[in-house]
Formats: C-alpha cells, structure tokens, sequence
C-alpha cells in the first residue's frame, strides 16, 4: 500500500456516468477519482461550493492521543465553537474510564465504532467523532493530522513553520488540549475520516488501491456512508439499498463476530462459529477469495423484511467489506449485480 492509509482514501471518489433510462445492460467501468466531489454522471453535489471548516482538538495523555474532531459547513461549525471550547473543558481523565467527559443538553451520544471511540451528535445533527490512538506510534503527527486534513477541504499543505498559526491551547478540567481550526473554500470530501495512521504519508497524493466496475442503474450516492470509500444506491424513492465498500486495519473482528452483528441487524439471533463457517460461501474477488453471506430479516419479528449480502476479503494488512442492506425482495433482485461487482474488484490496478 505504500504508507498510504486506509482512511486517506476517503479522499477520492468514483464517477459514475449512467444515463437515465438506458436499456444497455453493459456492466460500465470506472476509474476512481476524487470522491465525494462528484455525483452521478460527474455532477458536484448540492451544496459542493459551500465553504467547510474542520475544528479539531488533539489531547495527548500518557499513552493515548485522543482526537476530537467536528466538520461540516463553516456557519454551521462556527455556531458550535463556543460549544465545543465548553464541553473540552469538562474533560478529565479520572482513571475509572479511559476518558471522561460532562455531555451538553442538547447533545446526544450515538453508538461508537471500530474506528470511532465516541460520536456526538448536536441540537442541529452535526456530529463530532473522537477518536483513540497509541502515543507510542498510531497517532501520527499533528502535521501530517492537519495536512490531511487541509486536503479534505481542498488546500495545500503546511510546513511545521506554519503550523503554530492554525493552534492555540484549550484548558481542560485536568490538563490543556491543542484546538486547531481549518477553513476550507469548497466542500471538503468526508467529515467522518479519522486521524492519521503510522506510517501514513504527510503529503502527496493517495490512490484507491483498487478498481472495479460498477453495474448500470448503481448511482454514487450523494452523502457517502461512514468510513466507505465507495457507497451506492440502487432502487427508486419508495424501495432504495444502499452498497458500501470498507476498509479496516487488520481482521477486522473476524468472520464471526460480523456475522453475528448482521445477523442482528436483520432480526436474526447470533449463530456458532461453526454454523457461520458452514454457512459463509466463498465468493472471488479479483482473484483473491472473500468469503460471503446473504442474510435475511425473520418475517416474524422484523418490523421490515430486510436483507443484507456482505462479503470480507482479506488484502494486505486490510480486510475489506462489501455489503448491500436494503428491502428483501429488491437486494434479492440485486443480488446477481452485487456479485458481478464483487467479482470486478481488481486491487492491482489502482
């Protein structure tokens, strides 16, 4: 992968050309480009021109560096500044948890992630993530953090000159956070990247490391799911699935542990490892060999007849998911696309 991180191809984008209407079924191919820029057919998104600032404080304690990050449209992040100064203030570390904090009334905390170690959700329903590093070495600079960042609303890079002039200090209850705000001049690509990885490059450009072909009538969606490089939707208004394509460090949790999750997700009570192995099929991806399932809601107790496909394949020190949720009758009839595009995926040609 070259020291290019996961995370940092949240910065591309795909453009998908698919006209309206079109009875060729010839699955089309596409390059990736910058993401989230581009819509369907190649078209900036509504509200691409609008200005986007990143507030971000960064909290180094012990062995942990704890980033807090807030993005989205500038009035907006310039409306919770005052906000944000105030919550970091009842930050502690009080040796019961590994951090801790007093909540705003009008927030409310969202269920972490993986990749997320807390979401907060404000009164207006931008969010704030944070995100939990080793200070030993995941955590990265803070220069190559803000470079990164300055990417995502489309500058240039920074020297560790310059870099003084975009922090000041913020008080915390028991210690002093770095507050660093970056405006940008065009929509920046994702508000949900998280820090910089080890061994993650400061500068330069990152390149998907895959290519693959995406099926007529799959259209990019406009606002991308959480930590997908790639998202699509496919159906009408009244029946719509989404796809993604994930990537995350290392198993990832392994086959099991997913399964179980999805399981829940439409329905279903978790199942043994043994069952799942049983069940999981091998499906190609590129020539590498992902494993795959198709899960669908319990009619009974689903308030929603849902289904999920989703297949893991291993690359590198990466596993990546690819997974279509949506109603069960229209993934059903999505299925065969979903396989072709897994089978498309091609990581040798980024």
């Amino acid at each position: 992968m070259q020291g290019a991180s996961l995370r940092s191809w949240l910065l591309l984008a795909l453009v998908l050309a698919v006209a309206s209407g079109c009875d060729d079924q010839r699955v089309e191919h596409y390059r990736v480009k910058n993401l989230q820029r581009a819509g369907a057919g190649g078209q900036a998104p509504s509200g691409a021109d609008e200005p986007r600032t990143i507030l971000a404080a960064i909290i180094a304690h012990e062995k942990d560096i704890w980033v807090f990050k807030l993005t989205g449209p500038t009035r907006q992040v310039d409306r919770h500044r005052t906000g944000m100064t105030g919550f970091l203030a009842t930050v502690h570390f009080d040796g019961k948890q590994p951090i801790a904090w007093t909540l705003p009334d009008d927030w409310r905390q969202l269920p972490a992630s993986p990749m997320r170690h807390a979401v907060f959700q404000m009164a207006d329903e931008l969010e704030m993530t944070l995100h939990r590093l080793d200070n030993q070495g995941q955590a990265g600079s803070v220069l190559a953090n803000v470079n990164r960042w300055r990417r995502q609303l489309g500058l240039g890079p920074v020297d560790q000159a310059q870099l003084p002039a975009l922090m000041r200090p913020v008080k915390l209850q028991d210690g002093q956070a770095t507050l660093i705000t970056l405006h940008g001049d065009v929509s920046g690509p994702d508000s949900a990247a998280g820090p910089v990885l080890a061994g993650q490059a400061a500068g330069g450009q990152h390149a998907l490391p895959l290519r693959f072909d995406a099926p007529p009538g799959w259209r990019v969606a406009p606002k991308p799911a959480t930590m997908s490089v790639a998202t699509f939707s496919v159906g009408t208004q009244t029946q719509m699935a989404k796809v993604t394509v994930v990537p995350l460090p290392g198993d990832a949790g392994g086959l099991v542990a997913n399964v179980n999750r999805w399981r829940r997700q439409v329905g279903l009570d978790p199942t043994s490892p043994q069952q799942i192995e049983q069940e999981a099929e091998q499906i190609d991806c590129g020539g590498r060999i992902g494993r795959y399932v198709d899960l669908a809601a319990d009619q009974d107790r689903a308030r929603q007849p849902g289904r999920i496909l989703a297949v893991m394949v291993r690359h590198g020190p990466a596993t990546w998911f690819v997974k279509m949720t949506g109603p069960a009758e229209l993934v059903g009839h999505e299925k065969p696309a979903f396989e072709a595009f897994v089978g498309s995926l091609d990581f040798t040609r980024p």
